[in-house]
């Protein structure tokens, strides 16, 4: 049995008409720092993709993913992480900033953050993987396509003053990501 959870309810929609006749789903509109909707101790598999580099407290969402899990069970995490930004040039940084701030991360937390906190809360690391490389093809097609937005000149900024502010956001992260993630 599957259990979605979001705390938005636009997505959680989208979801249910995608998976529309699966009776072995349901769906939630929950905050992963609570969870507050799904019992303790009843998720074997808990999956969080793209989703702690939002939380405003990583320790209290681990304690809440935590409480749900089974004993013994597992928490599978993909998400994006930060590495030490000392050595980056002052422009680097800057797009950095500029990219958490279009994909709605106060700040990217370390991967010794992380780990931090999920030790905190009980869990156990049994295996991490650097996979940037992978998502490297899809960013560089996205930044390409910001790029093309970019370069219409004139007609970009009328498109952008049109637009809801999380659209333009998201061209500048899309314009962003391949560089910083790299």
């Amino acid at each position: 049995y599957f259990i979605g959870v979001d705390v938005s309810e636009r997505n959680l929609l989208t979801a249910k008409e995608q998976l529309q006749g699966l009776s072995n789903v349901s769906f939630a509109a929950d905050d992963f720092h609570e969870l507050a909707s799904i019992e303790t101790d009843s998720i074997d598999v808990l999956f969080a993709v793209e989703s702690l580099c939002h939380a405003s407290n990583l320790e209290k969402a681990f304690n809440a993913m935590s409480r749900v899990i089974v004993p013994g069970g597992l928490l599978i995490v993909y998400d994006g992480f930060r590495n030490d930004s000392t050595g980056y040039t002052e422009e680097l940084r800057t797009a950095l900033r500029y990219a958490e701030l279009a994909m709605a991360v106060p700040s990217f937390k370390s991967v010794e953050d992380f780990l931090s906190a999920a030790e905190v809360s009980g869990f156990c690391l049994v295996k991490a993987e650097d996979r940037s490389g992978e998502v490297m093809p899809n960013l560089i097609r996205v930044s390409d396509l910001a790029k093309g937005f970019f370069k219409i000149g004139p007609l970009s900024k009328v498109i952008m003053a049109l637009l809801p502010r999380g659209l333009v956001a998201n061209a500048i992260a899309g314009l962003l990501m391949a560089v910083t993630v790299k």
